[in-house]
């Protein structure tokens, strides 16, 4: 009996610490990804002149970050592209159906609480049917955001390594880390935008440059 004791403690002991190494490892996976992201997208920003690159290290505005990088890129070639605002938009309507569809479960219970009775079909199925119009959207929007997120990812490689860019996105999807190292590599590849110079004025002083290179400007050209 003691030997049987010894050996599931000691079990229990192995699978604790082996749960434990497994979550500080994927832990450790996730800070590393997330700032060689964080160091590929910024540099991308630098070098096409965004105005606030350092929000490639703010999470989900690294999403408008990306988004930045690929307008600007469609804006070189004259076309107008809005894809920092579509998935700013998607993640806008996430986060509110998110928020909405916990008020709509902590409301629902609340009330057959504060009743004290057992709750109706009907409340049950007003329940299941206000979580459902929330959770629908919901799952759209995270589905069109995650679209609209790997397009864009595309994009910056096939603008910046086009030769590589289904390599590097298949790399992305299948080995940990892989896209932060395929937004470095990509990030050092890329060419710097052009610095315009400011034009004089009359009176010989010099016009202040926007540092977010016309981003907006040039795609309205």
């Amino acid at each position: 009996m003691g030997n049987t004791y010894y050996y599931e403690d000691a079990l229990g002991a192995g699978a604790v610490t082996l749960v434990l190494v497994l979550y500080l490892l994927l832990l450790g996976i996730g800070i590393a990804s997330y700032v060689l992201q964080g160091i590929g997208l910024y540099d991308l920003g630098k070098k096409r002149q965004l105005k606030n690159p350092w929000l490639a290290w703010i999470p989900a505005a690294n999403l408008w970050a990306l988004g930045a990088v690929v307008d600007s890129y469609a804006a070189q070639h004259g076309i107008k592209r809005r894809w920092r605002w579509l998935m700013l938009i998607f993640l806008g309507i996430a986060i509110v159906c998110y928020i909405l569809l916990f008020a709509v479960m902590f409301s629902t219970i609340f009330m057959m609480e504060l009743r004290g009775t057992v709750p109706d079909p009907d409340a049950i199925w007003g329940m299941v049917g206000g979580i459902f119009a929330v959770y629908l959207p919901l799952i759209l929007s995270t589905m069109a955001l995650g679209v609209c997120q790997i397009v864009c990812m595309y994009k910056a490689f096939e603008e910046t390594v086009p030769e590589k860019a289904v390599k590097y996105m298949l790399l992305s999807f299948l080995v940990p880390l892989a896209y932060g190292i395929c937004l470095i590599r990509c990030a050092r590849q890329a060419q710097p935008v052009a610095e315009e110079r400011p034009a004089l004025p009359e009176e010989g002083g010099f016009v202040p440059q926007d540092p977010f290179a016309g981003l907006d400007d040039n795609e309205t050209n």
